[in-house]
């Protein structure tokens, strides 16, 4: 057995390259082993999962090395890293991570995901990795053995369904044992309502096979319906105007945004996938949402909040919190940010994990630009309803799915058919990368706190999480710390503070009356101006962009490592 199979999972191409590996075994006969099947999901279940969050979205397998993309979201998407892991037994001029010897791809390896995926390597991925290779082995790699390749099939499956779609609209048109309207309308209906009670099946897909049967079934039941051959004339010029139109795109058009391969185009997807801050909430369903605490580094310190903490518009690498990491030989600082939560996210994030993760210390970052429009808004694994009730109690103690429409289009990929034509067609590339964009502005809006009166009810329900947090902290001996975050609308000149300026003073008072050890970060900031702006700790010098910029969490870290 010369090169064994990578089994192709979901979010992560397996492949085995069908090549002669003789000569590499006969270079290095006293050091050549091979990589087991199950080695794509044991790579897998070492990168996914923990801060920051990686997916292993391709693996191919050449004789006993792996080829691998990772990316910072699924399906291929996001910031991504091209990298080859081998047997470092047979001599490594790159970093040795674990068992794997990591050769970067330069142009296509940004600079911050090289040590996050490094580390992850070297902390989580399993030893027991490679198998020792008998050289006698040589003719399970003769140029006749079958080449694992699944690029066709995912094409023959998809015209498949559409003909099957097709005979079924063109058999109800036929069908007289009904009016046209109903024979249309019960297919639509059944399509819509499916759509709306399974969210895990991809909405675009739904949404495609229903007008493909209810356009088939009307056009043949009319008064002067289409008959086969002219069914047959109008696929014709489909297929010839989908030639044509390929070949203009390969002429006229640069290379196509990558897209996944055929073997992720797939018709179930996983909507928890974009939800991380839900995910965070149920660890027996989800134990890899948060990142490992390393309790070797003695103390764990849990710094909770929303983007502000998750370190928006930053690598991983440059948030404040692995900043803190790196100052503290003797704490572990662990980045429990959401984007888009509030208090009650933090209450419940801290209810599901201090009974088994039992921190030393929790750090709640307090932000008045958002904060109260956060708190109470709908979460997609609570029956996209609040996550706490009228007395601040758990609403949803399993997760239970639930998306808007908007949200089930935006986050569907693409019909099947486009996503699997994309690995041989530049135009279904090309309109599958299209497609994503332009879907994804139908994702709804969290809003935004700034210049908006928050109701008093608000406060209330602000001030009661605050004890909560309080209350469950001292429940379970852990030290709980407030941080007060600055707001930039307040800092820029020009712009109108009053509002943002009260809500922050308010979060402090809220905190201290809860009996909240509180640091107010808001002096801090105030000096740092250059040349009367703010504008380079904030957002890499984005106009009004809230979040900090990599010289802004160095700064936060400077100024939290002499106080925590």
């Amino acid at each position: 057995m010369l090169a064994l199979t990578l089994f192709a999972q979901p979010e992560a191409r397996g492949e085995t390259e069908a090549i002669d590996c003789a000569e590499r075994m006969a270079q290095h006969a006293g050091a050549w082993r091979a990589l087991p099947p199950g080695t794509a999901t044991r790579l897998k279940s070492a990168i996914s999962g923990g801060e920051p969050e990686l997916h292993l979205f391709e693996a191919n397998l050449v004789c006993d090395e792996i080829d691998a993309v990772i990316c910072t979201r699924p399906e291929g998407e996001g910031s991504c890293a091209h990298l080859l892991l081998s047997d470092p037994d047979r001599g490594c001029q790159g970093p040795v991570a674990g068992p794997y010897c990591v050769a970067w791809e330069d142009s296509l390896a940004p600079a911050e995901l090289r040590q996050p995926i490094l580390d992850r390597l070297k902390e989580r991925a399993p030893r027991d990795v490679w198998m020792p290779v008998e050289r006698s082995a040589r003719a399970s790699s003769s140029p006749d053995q079958a080449r694992a390749d699944a690029a066709l099939w995912p094409m023959a499956v998809s015209l498949l369904a559409l003909l099957i779609l097709l005979g079924l609209g063109v058999a109800l048109g036929r069908w007289t044992g009904a009016p046209l309207a109903a024979r249309t309308g019960v297919p639509l209906a059944a399509g819509l309502l499916l759509a709306w009670f399974a969210p895990t099946i991809s909405t675009w897909d739904l949404l495609g096979a229903t007008a493909l049967v209810c356009g088939a079934c009307w056009l043949t039941g009319r008064r002067e319906p289409l008959t086969y051959g002219l069914w047959a004339r109008v696929i014709g010029v489909f297929l010839v105007c989908v030639v044509l139109l390929e070949g203009a795109v390969r002429l006229l058009l640069p290379t196509p945004p990558q897209s996944p391969p055929p073997q992720q185009a797939r018709l179930v997807f996983t909507p928890e996938a974009r939800e991380s801050a839900c995910r965070a909430l149920y660890p027996k369903a989800y134990p890899d949402a948060l990142p490992t605490m390393n309790n070797t580094k003695g103390r764990v310190v849990v710094h909770l909040g929303d983007s502000m903490v998750f370190g928006t518009g930053v690598s991983p690498g440059a948030r404040f919190t692995q900043l803190l990491d790196q100052k503290s030989p003797d704490a572990h600082h662990l980045n429990a940010g959401f984007p888009g939560t509030g208090p009650d996210h933090h209450l419940s994030v801290l209810r599901a994990w201090l009974p088994s993760a039992k921190p030393d210390a929790v750090i709640l970052y307090l932000y008045p630009g958002n904060d109260l429009v956060d708190m109470d808004r709908a979460y997609a694994c609570c029956d996209h309803g609040p996550l706490l009730g009228a007395k601040l109690e758990t609403r949803c103690q399993d997760p239970r799915w639930s998306f808007p429409m908007g949200a089930l289009l935006a986050r569907s990929p693409a019909p099947y058919p486009l996503r699997a034509a994309s690995s041989h067609l530049h135009l279904a590339a090309h309109l599958s990368a299209t497609f994503s964009r332009l879907t994804a502005a139908l994702e709804p809006s969290l809003g935004d706190a700034a210049g908006t009166e928050e109701a008093e009810a608000a406060w209330d329900r602000y001030t009661g999480a605050l004890g909560a947090i309080r209350d469950l902290a001292a429940e379970h001996q852990v030290t709980l710390t407030a941080v007060l975050l600055p707001t930039r609308v307040v800092l820029e000149p020009g712009a109108a503070p009053s509002h943002a300026q009260g809500v922050g003073d308010r979060m402090l008072k809220i905190a201290q009356q809860e009996s909240l050890q509180v640091l107010d970060a808001r002096p801090w900031i105030t000096p740092l101006a250059q040349d009367g702006s703010y504008a380079h700790l904030f957002g890499d010098g984005v106009t009004w962009d809230e979040h900090l910029s990599e010289a802004g969490h160095r700064s936060l870290a400077d100024w939290l490592f002499e106080r925590l």
